[in-house]
C-alpha cells in the first residue's frame, strides 16, 4: 500500500467532474495568523504552503487544490464559484453533490448553514434559493419538476439524516424510508 502523502489534489482522482476547494477561516483568538502558518504566491494561486511552525527542521509542505480561498472570501463569492454550477448540473439531471470536510473548528458549519440572513448567509440556503427561483422559470417548460435532496452529516462514522432531525423538532409528519441498502428517502 502506498502511504505518500498526496500534495496535488487537482490530480488525486483524475477526474474533471471531482472539485477540491480549501477555505481558509480567520483565526480565532490566541492562535497563529494564517500568514504566519501559510504562504501563497501570486505565481501560483492554488498552491498553499503549510509552514511547519512546530518542527521546522521538517521543512514546508506544500499542496495544490482546483480553488484556494482566503479568510476574507464572501459567502456570495464561494456560492457563486463553488455551488451554483452544481445546482444548474442538476437542473439539467446531472446529479451534483457538495460536501465540507475537515476537523471540528475548521468552518464547514458557517461555509455550508452560515447565518441567517444578510450576507453571512451560506452555501445550502443560496443554493436551495437559486434552485428554487431557477425551477420557477422553467415551469412554464415544465409541467412538473421534482426535487431529490439529502442533508446528510457524518461524524465520528456516524450518518445522520440532518432533514429527518430538523422535521422531527419542527413536530412536521415524516416517514422515513430506504429503497435498498444505499438510498434513503425521507417523505413528509
Amino acid at each position: 500500500m502506498d502511504h505518500k502523502v498526496t500534495t496535488d489534489y487537482t490530480r488525486l482522482l483524475g477526474n474533471a467532474n471531482v472539485k477540491v476547494y480549501v477555505r481558509a477561516r480567520p483565526c480565532a483568538d490566541g492562535q497563529n495568523a494564517p500568514e504566519d502558518m501559510f504562504e501563497r504566491k501570486k505565481e501560483t494561486p492554488n498552491n498553499i504552503v503549510i509552514k511547519d511552525t512546530e518542527r521546522m527542521q521538517y521543512g514546508n509542505h506544500a499542496f495544490s487544490f482546483d480553488n484556494i480561498y482566503w479568510t476574507d472570501t464572501t459567502q456570495e463569492t464561494l456560492f457563486e464559484a463553488t455551488s451554483k454550477c452544481l445546482v444548474d448540473y442538476a437542473l439539467k439531471g446531472i446529479n451534483s453533490c457538495c460536501f465540507a470536510y475537515g476537523q471540528t473548528g475548521s468552518g464547514k458549519t458557517f461555509s455550508i448553514f452560515g447565518e441567517q440572513g444578510g450576507e453571512k448567509v451560506g452555501l445550502l440556503s443560496r443554493s436551495i434559493e437559486y434552485l428554487f427561483d431557477m425551477t420557477n422559470r422553467q415551469q412554464s417548460k415544465a409541467k412538473e419538476v421534482t426535487l431529490v435532496v439529502s442533508f446528510l452529516e457524518i461524524y465520528c462514522d456516524r450518518v445522520r439524516d440532518l432533514a429527518r432531525a430538523y422535521l422531527k423538532k419542527t413536530g412536521r409528519p415524516v416517514s422515513y424510508q430506504t429503497s435498498s441498502s444505499t438510498e434513503w428517502f425521507l417523505r413528509q
